[in-house]
């Protein structure tokens, strides 16, 4: 039990019963000297995190069902071979809500060596929770994915069901995800 409270200790640092308070936090974060896994980041390649809505206005509160842009500056003038980038958007118990890799864009071919890349979420499908982004950059040599730089715990958000289902909405525990739908009667 230690174990995974230590761990949701790393993972939700800071993240209080008010889901709705990022707004009294950066949305730009420094990761020049954030730790990573087992405190070791023998080449730091991510420089900063910031997130933002679809107008690009920093924030860390979303509502389900909006447009959130994570914003990466990375230096990776060391790194050799294809690069790739990934967001791992971790839930309050520490399970992997959902994960981006820049591979998954057909058009993101080339890296820069240095620079900023924005990963681009255009319906957030989360529920009401407070979510911590891990970020990860790698490199592709012979087929094989290799990290190169990852950190834990990189930033914060924080999600709000709002009325993205209507009036009923979800509990806490009937599903992480926010799905739609539409019910017709076929026989009568």
């Amino acid at each position: 039990m230690r174990q995974f409270s230590s761990y949701i200790e790393v993972v939700a640092h800071g993240i209080g019963e008010n889901l709705r308070d990022g707004s009294t936090l950066p949305a730009r974060v420094s990761l020049q000297n954030a730790k990573g896994w087992d405190d070791y980041r023998p080449n730091p390649v991510l420089q900063w995190v910031e997130t933002a809505d679809m107008h690009g206005n920093p924030s860390r509160n979303f509502d389900t069902g909006e447009t959130m842009r994570i914003r990466i500056g990375f230096d990776a003038r060391l790194a050799k071979g294809k690069a790739y980038f990934t967001v791992f958007i971790v839930d309050e118990f520490g399970e992997r809500a959902q994960v981006a890799y820049s591979l998954h864009d057909p058009e993101q071919t080339e890296l820069p060596s240095k620079g900023t890349i924005e990963c681009l979420i255009e319906d957030l499908r989360l529920v009401t929770g407070a979510y911590s982004l891990t970020l990860d950059y790698g490199t592709i040599n012979d087929g094989q994915m290799r990290s190169a730089d990852c950190v834990p715990n990189a930033t914060q958000v924080y999600v709000t069901l709002g009325d993205y289902l209507g009036p009923v909405g979800l509990q806490a525990n009937q599903g992480s995800f926010a799905h739609r739908t539409t019910w017709k009667i076929l026989d009568r």
